[in-house]
Protein backbone atom coordinates (compact mmCIF):
# COMPACT_ATOMS: atom_id res chain seq x y z
CA UNK A 1 0.00 0.00 0.00
CA UNK A 2 2.86 2.39 0.84
CA UNK A 3 4.40 1.85 -2.60
CA UNK A 4 1.11 2.77 -4.24
CA UNK A 5 0.92 6.01 -2.30
CA UNK A 6 4.51 6.84 -3.29
CA UNK A 7 3.63 6.49 -6.96
CA UNK A 8 0.63 8.84 -6.75
CA UNK A 9 0.44 12.44 -5.66
CA UNK A 10 -2.18 13.64 -3.20
CA UNK A 11 -4.37 15.16 -5.93
CA UNK A 12 -4.56 11.87 -7.80
CA UNK A 13 -5.50 10.03 -4.62
CA UNK A 14 -8.23 12.59 -3.92
CA UNK A 15 -9.62 12.26 -7.45
CA UNK A 16 -9.59 8.47 -7.11
CA UNK A 17 -11.63 8.68 -3.90
CA UNK A 18 -14.15 11.01 -5.54
CA UNK A 19 -14.46 8.63 -8.49
CA UNK A 20 -15.09 5.66 -6.20
CA UNK A 21 -17.82 7.58 -4.36
CA UNK A 22 -19.49 8.63 -7.62
CA UNK A 23 -19.38 5.14 -9.13
CA UNK A 24 -20.52 3.39 -5.96
CA UNK A 25 -24.05 1.99 -6.23
CA UNK A 26 -26.69 4.37 -4.94
CA UNK A 27 -28.33 3.16 -1.72
CA UNK A 28 -31.75 4.18 -0.55
CA UNK A 29 -32.14 5.42 2.99
CA UNK A 30 -35.74 4.20 3.01
CA UNK A 31 -36.22 1.05 5.05
CA UNK A 32 -38.25 -0.27 7.99
CA UNK A 33 -37.18 0.05 11.60
CA UNK A 34 -40.45 -1.70 12.51
CA UNK A 35 -41.82 -3.88 9.73
CA UNK A 36 -45.59 -3.86 9.20
CA UNK A 37 -47.51 -5.67 11.94
CA UNK A 38 -51.24 -6.25 12.17
CA UNK A 39 -53.83 -6.13 14.93
CA UNK A 40 -57.58 -6.63 14.87
CA UNK A 41 -59.81 -4.00 16.47
CA UNK A 42 -63.02 -5.93 15.93
CA UNK A 43 -64.51 -8.25 13.29
CA UNK A 44 -64.55 -5.57 10.60
CA UNK A 45 -61.58 -3.33 11.46
CA UNK A 46 -57.83 -3.98 11.29
CA UNK A 47 -54.79 -1.81 12.03
CA UNK A 48 -51.45 -2.05 10.22
CA UNK A 49 -48.56 -0.29 11.94
CA UNK A 50 -44.98 0.21 10.81
CA UNK A 51 -42.04 2.56 11.24
CA UNK A 52 -39.54 3.77 8.64
CA UNK A 53 -36.01 4.99 9.26
CA UNK A 54 -36.83 8.43 7.84
CA UNK A 55 -40.07 10.37 7.39
CA UNK A 56 -42.17 8.83 4.64
CA UNK A 57 -45.51 8.70 2.92
CA UNK A 58 -47.18 5.37 2.37
CA UNK A 59 -49.90 3.48 0.57
CA UNK A 60 -51.43 0.22 1.81
CA UNK A 61 -53.24 -1.91 -0.75
CA UNK A 62 -55.48 -4.74 0.40
CA UNK A 63 -58.15 -7.16 -0.77
CA UNK A 64 -59.31 -10.76 -0.67
CA UNK A 65 -57.11 -11.64 -3.66
CA UNK A 66 -53.48 -10.91 -4.56
CA UNK A 67 -54.65 -8.17 -6.92
CA UNK A 68 -55.83 -6.24 -3.81
CA UNK A 69 -58.33 -3.74 -5.25
CA UNK A 70 -58.50 -1.14 -2.45
CA UNK A 71 -55.89 1.23 -1.10
CA UNK A 72 -55.38 3.75 1.71
CA UNK A 73 -52.68 6.44 1.71
CA UNK A 74 -50.98 8.37 4.49
CA UNK A 75 -49.09 11.46 3.31
CA UNK A 76 -48.02 12.82 6.69
CA UNK A 77 -44.28 12.21 6.08
CA UNK A 78 -44.04 10.65 9.54
CA UNK A 79 -41.83 7.75 10.54
CA UNK A 80 -44.50 5.85 12.49
CA UNK A 81 -47.64 5.00 10.53
CA UNK A 82 -50.93 3.45 11.66
CA UNK A 83 -53.29 2.54 8.85
CA UNK A 84 -56.86 1.71 9.93
CA UNK A 85 -58.80 -0.50 7.54
CA UNK A 86 -62.57 -0.53 7.96
CA UNK A 87 -65.43 -2.39 6.31
CA UNK A 88 -63.83 -5.84 6.35
CA UNK A 89 -65.66 -9.17 6.52
CA UNK A 90 -65.41 -11.22 9.70
CA UNK A 91 -63.27 -14.37 9.61
CA UNK A 92 -61.90 -13.58 6.16
CA UNK A 93 -58.36 -13.71 4.80
CA UNK A 94 -57.07 -10.47 3.30
CA UNK A 95 -53.84 -9.85 1.40
CA UNK A 96 -52.00 -6.56 1.76
CA UNK A 97 -48.99 -4.77 0.39
CA UNK A 98 -47.18 -1.68 1.68
CA UNK A 99 -45.54 0.96 -0.51
CA UNK A 100 -43.43 3.59 1.26
CA UNK A 101 -42.04 6.73 -0.43
CA UNK A 102 -39.70 9.52 0.56
CA UNK A 103 -38.63 11.92 -2.16
CA UNK A 104 -37.39 9.80 -5.06
CA UNK A 105 -36.89 6.74 -2.86
CA UNK A 106 -39.53 4.02 -2.83
CA UNK A 107 -39.87 0.62 -1.23
CA UNK A 108 -42.77 -1.54 -2.33
CA UNK A 109 -41.41 -4.99 -1.53
CA UNK A 110 -43.51 -5.76 1.55
CA UNK A 111 -46.59 -7.97 1.28
CA UNK A 112 -48.37 -10.36 3.63
CA UNK A 113 -51.86 -11.46 4.67
CA UNK A 114 -54.10 -11.58 7.75
CA UNK A 115 -57.39 -13.12 8.82
CA UNK A 116 -59.99 -10.91 10.50
CA UNK A 117 -61.42 -11.93 13.86
CA UNK A 118 -64.89 -13.40 14.26
CA UNK A 119 -66.94 -13.12 17.45
CA UNK A 120 -69.16 -15.98 16.25
CA UNK A 121 -66.27 -18.45 16.34
CA UNK A 122 -66.54 -21.14 18.99
CA UNK A 123 -63.37 -22.94 17.92
CA UNK A 124 -59.92 -21.35 17.69
CA UNK A 125 -56.30 -21.71 18.84
CA UNK A 126 -53.87 -19.35 20.55
CA UNK A 127 -50.26 -19.74 21.69
CA UNK A 128 -48.76 -18.66 25.03
CA UNK A 129 -45.08 -18.23 25.93
CA UNK A 130 -43.01 -15.88 28.03
CA UNK A 131 -39.65 -14.78 29.43
CA UNK A 132 -37.79 -14.79 26.13
CA UNK A 133 -35.18 -12.32 27.40
CA UNK A 134 -31.45 -13.03 27.11
CA UNK A 135 -29.05 -12.97 30.05
CA UNK A 136 -27.97 -9.49 28.90
CA UNK A 137 -27.83 -7.32 25.80
CA UNK A 138 -30.15 -7.07 22.79
CA UNK A 139 -29.32 -10.42 21.13
CA UNK A 140 -32.19 -12.84 21.76
CA UNK A 141 -31.60 -16.47 22.79
CA UNK A 142 -31.49 -18.88 19.87
CA UNK A 143 -34.17 -21.07 21.44
CA UNK A 144 -36.65 -18.19 21.31
CA UNK A 145 -36.36 -18.13 17.52
CA UNK A 146 -36.85 -21.89 17.48
CA UNK A 147 -40.04 -21.63 19.52
CA UNK A 148 -41.42 -18.81 17.37
CA UNK A 149 -40.81 -20.87 14.24
CA UNK A 150 -42.56 -23.87 15.78
CA UNK A 151 -45.53 -21.72 16.77
CA UNK A 152 -45.70 -20.21 13.30
CA UNK A 153 -45.86 -23.71 11.83
CA UNK A 154 -48.79 -24.52 14.13
CA UNK A 155 -50.69 -21.55 12.66
CA UNK A 156 -52.54 -20.28 15.77
CA UNK A 157 -55.03 -17.44 15.46
CA UNK A 158 -52.90 -15.19 17.69
CA UNK A 159 -50.06 -15.20 20.23
CA UNK A 160 -49.88 -13.92 23.82
CA UNK A 161 -46.60 -13.50 25.71
CA UNK A 162 -46.38 -13.27 29.50
CA UNK A 163 -43.69 -10.58 29.66
CA UNK A 164 -39.93 -10.14 30.15
CA UNK A 165 -39.62 -10.14 26.39
CA UNK A 166 -36.27 -8.25 26.53
CA UNK A 167 -33.58 -7.53 29.15
CA UNK A 168 -33.51 -3.76 29.58
CA UNK A 169 -32.93 -4.14 33.30
CA UNK A 170 -29.16 -4.36 32.75
CA UNK A 171 -29.19 -0.77 31.47
CA UNK A 172 -29.16 2.15 33.93
CA UNK A 173 -31.02 5.17 32.58
CA UNK A 174 -32.38 3.83 29.30
CA UNK A 175 -31.88 6.05 26.24
CA UNK A 176 -33.99 6.07 23.12
CA UNK A 177 -31.24 4.31 21.15
CA UNK A 178 -30.89 1.59 23.78
CA UNK A 179 -34.63 0.94 23.88
CA UNK A 180 -34.75 0.73 20.08
CA UNK A 181 -31.72 -1.58 19.99
CA UNK A 182 -33.00 -4.02 22.62
CA UNK A 183 -36.49 -4.24 21.14
CA UNK A 184 -34.86 -4.52 17.72
CA UNK A 185 -33.45 -7.89 18.73
CA UNK A 186 -36.93 -9.06 19.70
CA UNK A 187 -38.49 -7.76 16.47
CA UNK A 188 -35.88 -9.52 14.33
CA UNK A 189 -37.15 -12.82 15.73
CA UNK A 190 -40.90 -12.13 15.73
CA UNK A 191 -41.45 -9.96 12.64
CA UNK A 192 -42.31 -12.88 10.36
CA UNK A 193 -45.27 -13.85 12.53
CA UNK A 194 -46.33 -10.34 13.59
CA UNK A 195 -47.04 -9.39 9.98
CA UNK A 196 -49.78 -12.04 9.77
CA UNK A 197 -50.91 -12.75 13.35
CA UNK A 198 -52.00 -10.47 16.21
CA UNK A 199 -49.24 -10.52 18.83
CA UNK A 200 -50.02 -9.52 22.43
CA UNK A 201 -47.85 -9.36 25.54
CA UNK A 202 -48.01 -8.58 29.22
CA UNK A 203 -45.28 -6.23 30.38
CA UNK A 204 -42.53 -7.67 32.60
CA UNK A 205 -40.10 -6.24 35.12
CA UNK A 206 -37.11 -6.70 32.78
CA UNK A 207 -38.97 -4.76 30.07
CA UNK A 208 -38.60 -1.75 32.40
CA UNK A 209 -41.96 -0.02 31.89
CA UNK A 210 -41.01 2.35 34.73
CA UNK A 211 -38.58 4.13 32.38
CA UNK A 212 -39.93 6.59 29.83
CA UNK A 213 -38.00 5.48 26.74
CA UNK A 214 -38.50 1.79 27.49
CA UNK A 215 -42.26 2.22 27.90
CA UNK A 216 -42.47 4.39 24.79
CA UNK A 217 -40.74 1.77 22.65
CA UNK A 218 -42.92 -0.97 24.13
CA UNK A 219 -45.99 0.97 23.03
CA UNK A 220 -44.53 1.47 19.54
CA UNK A 221 -43.63 -2.19 19.04
CA UNK A 222 -47.01 -3.59 20.09
CA UNK A 223 -50.48 -2.70 18.85
CA UNK A 224 -52.40 -3.23 22.06
CA UNK A 225 -55.89 -1.89 22.66
CA UNK A 226 -56.16 1.52 24.36
CA UNK A 227 -58.81 0.45 26.84
CA UNK A 228 -56.88 0.24 30.10
CA UNK A 229 -57.38 2.61 32.99
CA UNK A 230 -54.89 4.15 35.38
CA UNK A 231 -53.09 7.16 36.69
CA UNK A 232 -51.54 9.59 34.20
CA UNK A 233 -52.02 7.29 31.21
CA UNK A 234 -49.58 4.70 32.52
CA UNK A 235 -51.90 1.87 31.51
CA UNK A 236 -51.89 2.88 27.87
CA UNK A 237 -51.32 -0.50 26.17
CA UNK A 238 -49.91 -2.20 29.27
CA UNK A 239 -53.30 -3.08 30.77
CA UNK A 240 -56.01 -3.95 28.27
CA UNK A 241 -58.68 -6.39 27.17
CA UNK A 242 -59.78 -7.84 23.86
CA UNK A 243 -62.30 -10.38 22.65
CA UNK A 244 -61.89 -13.22 20.20
CA UNK A 245 -64.49 -15.81 19.28
CA UNK A 246 -66.53 -16.74 22.33
CA UNK A 247 -63.89 -15.50 24.80
CA UNK A 248 -62.70 -12.46 26.73
CA UNK A 249 -58.96 -11.87 27.22
CA UNK A 250 -57.68 -9.58 29.98
CA UNK A 251 -54.01 -8.55 30.32
CA UNK A 252 -52.82 -7.06 33.61
CA UNK A 253 -49.74 -5.03 34.55
CA UNK A 254 -47.93 -6.47 37.59
CA UNK A 255 -45.16 -3.83 37.24
CA UNK A 256 -47.24 -0.77 38.08
CA UNK A 257 -45.17 1.75 40.07
CA UNK A 258 -46.07 1.67 43.78
CA UNK A 259 -48.01 -1.59 43.30
CA UNK A 260 -45.31 -4.17 42.47
CA UNK A 261 -46.40 -7.66 43.58
CA UNK A 262 -49.91 -6.30 43.85
CA UNK A 263 -52.90 -5.46 41.69
CA UNK A 264 -54.25 -2.29 43.27
CA UNK A 265 -55.44 1.25 42.80
CA UNK A 266 -57.17 2.12 39.57
CA UNK A 267 -56.05 -1.14 37.98
CA UNK A 268 -57.96 -3.17 40.56
CA UNK A 269 -61.07 -1.07 39.93
CA UNK A 270 -60.61 -1.52 36.19
CA UNK A 271 -60.16 -5.29 36.59
CA UNK A 272 -63.32 -5.56 38.67
CA UNK A 273 -65.30 -3.78 35.97
CA UNK A 274 -63.70 -5.47 32.96
CA UNK A 275 -63.86 -9.06 34.20
CA UNK A 276 -67.62 -8.66 34.78
CA UNK A 277 -68.29 -8.20 31.08
CA UNK A 278 -70.90 -10.71 29.94
CA UNK A 279 -71.61 -12.73 26.82
CA UNK A 280 -68.49 -14.93 26.87
CA UNK A 281 -68.09 -18.68 27.31
CA UNK A 282 -64.48 -18.28 28.49
CA UNK A 283 -62.46 -15.60 30.23
CA UNK A 284 -58.66 -15.73 30.18
CA UNK A 285 -56.28 -13.56 32.22
CA UNK A 286 -52.57 -12.90 31.57
CA UNK A 287 -50.00 -11.45 33.96
CA UNK A 288 -46.24 -11.41 34.22
CA UNK A 289 -45.77 -12.18 37.91
CA UNK A 290 -47.81 -15.22 39.01
CA UNK A 291 -50.78 -14.52 41.24
CA UNK A 292 -50.75 -18.16 42.36
CA UNK A 293 -48.62 -21.23 41.72
CA UNK A 294 -45.18 -19.88 42.60
CA UNK A 295 -42.91 -20.69 45.54
CA UNK A 296 -41.47 -17.18 45.15
CA UNK A 297 -43.23 -14.10 46.48
CA UNK A 298 -46.67 -13.84 44.86
CA UNK A 299 -49.39 -11.23 44.91
CA UNK A 300 -50.00 -9.55 48.28
CA UNK A 301 -53.74 -9.50 47.60
CA UNK A 302 -53.89 -12.91 45.87
CA UNK A 303 -56.94 -13.98 47.89
CA UNK A 304 -58.88 -10.94 46.69
CA UNK A 305 -57.83 -11.50 43.07
CA UNK A 306 -58.76 -15.18 43.37
CA UNK A 307 -62.25 -14.28 44.55
CA UNK A 308 -62.71 -11.87 41.63
CA UNK A 309 -61.66 -14.55 39.15
CA UNK A 310 -63.81 -17.23 40.77
CA UNK A 311 -66.92 -15.07 40.96
CA UNK A 312 -66.57 -14.19 37.28
CA UNK A 313 -65.94 -17.68 35.86
CA UNK A 314 -62.37 -17.21 34.68
CA UNK A 315 -61.31 -20.33 32.77
CA UNK A 316 -57.53 -19.97 33.15
CA UNK A 317 -54.86 -17.51 34.27
CA UNK A 318 -51.46 -17.47 32.51
CA UNK A 319 -48.25 -15.95 33.90
CA UNK A 320 -44.48 -15.91 33.42
CA UNK A 321 -41.63 -14.58 35.63
CA UNK A 322 -40.62 -18.10 36.70
CA UNK A 323 -38.60 -19.68 33.91
CA UNK A 324 -40.38 -23.02 33.70
CA UNK A 325 -43.76 -24.59 33.01
CA UNK A 326 -46.08 -24.89 36.02
CA UNK A 327 -49.58 -26.32 36.40
CA UNK A 328 -51.37 -25.25 39.57
CA UNK A 329 -54.97 -25.27 40.79
CA UNK A 330 -56.35 -23.57 43.90
CA UNK A 331 -58.65 -25.08 46.51
CA UNK A 332 -61.61 -23.68 44.57
CA UNK A 333 -60.21 -25.13 41.33
CA UNK A 334 -58.98 -21.97 39.64
CA UNK A 335 -56.41 -22.91 37.00
CA UNK A 336 -53.05 -21.11 36.98
CA UNK A 337 -50.50 -21.86 34.25
CA UNK A 338 -46.95 -20.48 34.27
CA UNK A 339 -45.39 -20.41 30.80
CA UNK A 340 -42.02 -18.76 31.37
CA UNK A 341 -39.64 -20.86 29.33
CA UNK A 342 -39.22 -18.97 26.05
CA UNK A 343 -35.48 -18.35 26.26
CA UNK A 344 -34.27 -17.07 29.63
CA UNK A 345 -32.09 -19.27 31.83
CA UNK A 346 -34.33 -21.95 33.32
CA UNK A 347 -35.44 -22.07 36.95
CA UNK A 348 -36.08 -25.10 39.14
CA UNK A 349 -38.11 -25.53 42.33
CA UNK A 350 -40.23 -22.43 41.74
CA UNK A 351 -43.52 -24.17 41.00
CA UNK A 352 -46.02 -24.76 43.80
CA UNK A 353 -47.83 -27.32 41.67
CA UNK A 354 -46.45 -29.64 39.00
CA UNK A 355 -43.53 -28.05 37.13
CA UNK A 356 -41.25 -28.86 34.22
CA UNK A 357 -37.93 -27.08 33.78
CA UNK A 358 -37.49 -26.85 30.03
CA UNK A 359 -37.95 -24.26 27.27
CA UNK A 360 -41.45 -24.51 25.93
CA UNK A 361 -44.62 -22.95 24.58
CA UNK A 362 -48.30 -23.70 25.21
CA UNK A 363 -50.89 -24.15 22.49
CA UNK A 364 -54.45 -23.63 23.73
CA UNK A 365 -57.35 -24.99 21.65
CA UNK A 366 -60.80 -23.64 22.43
CA UNK A 367 -63.82 -25.64 21.29
CA UNK A 368 -67.18 -24.48 22.56
CA UNK A 369 -67.06 -24.75 26.38
CA UNK A 370 -63.82 -26.80 26.50
CA UNK A 371 -60.16 -25.80 26.32
CA UNK A 372 -57.23 -28.15 25.76
CA UNK A 373 -53.72 -26.92 26.47
CA UNK A 374 -50.76 -28.75 24.96
CA UNK A 375 -47.23 -27.97 26.12
CA UNK A 376 -44.39 -28.43 23.62
CA UNK A 377 -40.65 -28.28 24.21
CA UNK A 378 -38.08 -26.74 21.86
CA UNK A 379 -37.96 -30.00 19.86
CA UNK A 380 -41.74 -29.72 19.37
CA UNK A 381 -42.35 -32.78 21.52
CA UNK A 382 -45.49 -32.77 23.65
CA UNK A 383 -44.42 -32.80 27.30
CA UNK A 384 -47.70 -32.11 29.10
CA UNK A 385 -51.33 -31.22 28.53
CA UNK A 386 -54.34 -30.02 30.45
CA UNK A 387 -58.02 -29.54 29.76
CA UNK A 388 -60.90 -27.69 31.29
CA UNK A 389 -64.62 -27.58 30.55
CA UNK A 390 -66.97 -24.87 31.69
CA UNK A 391 -70.52 -25.93 32.44
CA UNK A 392 -72.38 -23.01 30.87
CA UNK A 393 -75.62 -23.58 32.76
CA UNK A 394 -74.08 -23.79 36.22
CA UNK A 395 -71.96 -20.91 37.41
CA UNK A 396 -68.48 -21.73 38.70
CA UNK A 397 -68.54 -25.42 37.70
CA UNK A 398 -65.31 -26.76 36.19
CA UNK A 399 -64.21 -30.15 34.91
CA UNK A 400 -60.44 -30.35 34.66
CA UNK A 401 -57.72 -32.84 33.86
CA UNK A 402 -53.95 -32.72 33.67
CA UNK A 403 -51.45 -35.11 32.12
CA UNK A 404 -47.67 -35.22 32.14
CA UNK A 405 -46.38 -36.85 28.97
CA UNK A 406 -44.19 -39.95 29.08
CA UNK A 407 -41.70 -37.85 27.13
CA UNK A 408 -40.89 -36.19 30.44
CA UNK A 409 -38.90 -39.17 31.67
CA UNK A 410 -35.76 -37.43 30.38
CA UNK A 411 -36.70 -33.96 31.70
CA UNK A 412 -36.59 -32.40 35.18
CA UNK A 413 -40.04 -32.96 36.66
CA UNK A 414 -40.62 -30.68 39.62
CA UNK A 415 -43.21 -32.02 42.00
Amino acid sequence: MASIFKSMDICKIFRLIILIVILAPATTGLSYTLEPAIMFVNDTREIIRFETDIGSNCTVEYGTTLTYGTNISDNTSDRLHEIVIDGLRAGTEYYYGVDIQSGNDTNNEFNASFVTSNRDKTSFVFAVLGDSRPASGPLMPEVFGTLINLIENKNPDFIVMTGDDVKLSDVGIISRDEAVSYWGGFINVTKSIMKTKPFFTAVGNHDRPDQTEALKRFQEVFLHPHNGNGEMGYFNETTYWFEYGNSLFVVLNTEEPNYTSNIGGNQLTWLNETIRRTGYTHKFVFTHRPIRGSTRKTMINANLIDSIFWENNVTAIFAGHNHLYCYYTTHDNLLYITAGGAGAKLHTRRCAGTGISTHHYVLVSVTNNTIIGTVYDASDIEIANFSRSIQATEKKTYYASFLISWNLLSLPLLL
